[in-house]
């Protein structure tokens, strides 16, 4: 039998503070995180900034750089971010470029100069109780609602959603186009969240969320071959968004930065983290604070290095890397310029007030609901300032994006492009590894939201807000399957 590849790992990072500006405070970290693995020759890094988004273009960028830094090829590089909430977007506030560069440049530098021989141990647990659950959620014939946050908590913490539902229907009822989602959220008018809503129709009590399609919290842990910790790679998929309070003076890095510490803490080394895909997956949050970020990071390191214990170390490993490109194609239904999205916008306005007035079913007013959140991506800008796009008249073209497959030892980490939903993480493990895949989102840039073929035409933030067709799924998960067998 032949002898196994020495496995090197190495960590690298650096503060992407000051990289915006802003006037609050950096309340924890803020950080670009890059890990490098090389054996057999090959080299192959991740980097993961702590940003909300990072557009397709500078993405491309970031990932040149790095590779010109490390003296390897682009295509062994993917850049990511953690999604964080904390931060700014790209097209708000990330406006210092160089800045943003010379950290990913500095983290990758900083990871080759830290490689070391290591061995690696694997972990896949579902936290009990769960910490990750479907955010959207059905009603009757109306289709799917979407909510952020705001919910009750029963015991264990299950995220009751009966009053955010009535309160989006109460909505509905009175032809407002914006979907209600969170309090506090957009379209919303002031006072509106002291007030109790009369439900148009019976709402039972409670209404707990589903659990999420992908609860499983996955770890990488890596030693030198004597025993001392070099460092972690966590990863669970959902939303860093507890810690982004309306109005607070602070900015952090949410419940990644504090799973970081804590792994830290508890097995050593430096801990990297990556956000799986959570399209439609939330902690069960009811009011945002920095205390519970801290407390969802320390639960989920709690639990991971707890794992640890009965996981097994091996020495040596592979290190593969594939960057295939998929061909996407962008939602057909999408309008032919941002003037012709407001008009439709401002007849779809007028069609669900007079449906609202008329007394119309809560279906049909949905449905027109479902259709002026559709135009808005376009008509608001939304799509540009998310994914630095200009999309409208490109409905029904094709795309092509590179995605980024990276093997260390018996573990597959796929990047997947935007915020695909949770059901792509299931699916890919049932078609390739099991719970050796580790799928993270938001790979080489955001691209929106990604959902499963089934959840395409049901409606509600997410399904609307989507700039790819129904085909995105099959294709994805086809293109990714056979870069993992591949490697």
């Amino acid at each position: 039998m032949p002898a196994r590849s020495v496995l090197e790992v190495g960590f690298g990072r650096a503060s992407l503070w000051n990289s915006w500006k802003t006037t609050g405070r950096l309340a924890d970290d803020i950080d670009v995180r890059v890990l490098i693995a090389r054996s057999g020759g090959v080299t192959a890094a991740l980097a993961v900034a702590d940003l909300v988004t990072l557009w397709p273009a500078t993405c491309l960028r970031l990932r040149d750089k790095v590779a010109a830094a490390l003296g390897i090829s682009p295509t062994t590089v993917g850049i990511f971010t953690t999604q964080n909430h904390g931060a700014e977007v790209e097209g708000e506030g990330v406006a210092d470029h160089d800045l943003v560069d010379a950290a990913f440049v500095q983290a990758a530098r900083q990871a080759l100069e830290n490689l070391m021989p290591v061995e690696m141990a694997r972990v896949a647990v579902h936290p009990q109780p769960p910490l990750a659950f479907c955010r959207r959620v059905p009603f009757g014939d109306l289709g799917k609602f979407t909510f952020w946050y705001g919910f009750r908590l029963a015991a264990e913490g299950r995220p009751d959603y009966s009053l955010l539902l009535k309160k989006a229907l109460a909505r509905l009822s009175r032809g407002e186009p914006y979907q209600y989602r969170c309090p506090f959220g957009p379209g919303q008018q002031p006072g509106e969240e002291d007030a109790v809503p009369q439900s148009p129709v019976p709402v039972p009590e409670p209404l707990y969320l589903s659990p999420a399609q992908d609860n499983l919290l996955q770890g990488l842990f890596f030693r030198t071959p004597d025993g001392r910790p070099v460092g972690s790679l966590l990863r669970y998929a959902a939303h860093p968004n507890a810690a982004n309070r309306r109005g607070a003076d602070w900015h952090s890095g949410d419940y990644p930065a504090y799973l970081r510490r804590r792994s830290e803490q508890i097995f050593g080394g430096s801990a990297i983290f990556m956000t799986g895909p959570c399209g439609d997956q939330a902690t069960p949050v009811a009011e945002k604070s920095l205390a519970l970020a801290e407390e969802i990071g320390r639960q989920l390191a709690d639990t991971a290095c707890a794992a640890l214990a009965s996981a097994s170390w091996q020495a040596g490993g592979r290190v593969a890397v594939e960057s295939p490109e998929v061909v996407l194609r962008i939602r057909p239904d999408l309008p032919v310029s941002v003037e012709a999205a407001k008009q439709a916008c401002a007849e779809y306005e007028t069609r669900l007030k007079a449906a609202a007035a008329a007394g119309r079913p809560l279906a049909e007013i949905k449905r027109l609901s479902d259709q002026w959140e559709r135009q808005i991506g376009i008509g608001f800008n939304q799509f540009q300032a998310w994914c630095g796009l200009d999309l409208a008249g490109r409905g029904g073209q094709p795309f092509v994006w590179p995605l980024f497959v990276m093997r260390i030892g018996e573990a597959v980490i796929a990047g997947l492009p935007g915020e695909p939903f949770g059901g792509y993480s299931r699916r890919l493990r049932e078609e390739t590894l099991g719970d050796a895949l580790i799928t993270a989102e938001e790979c080489n840039g955001y691209l929106s939201y990604l959902p499963t073929a089934a959840e395409f035409e049901l409606g509600g933030y997410g399904s609307n807000a989507s700039i790819v067709d129904r085909t995105a799924e099959d294709t994805i998960v086809k293109i990714l399957s056979g870069a993992v067998a591949a490697i």
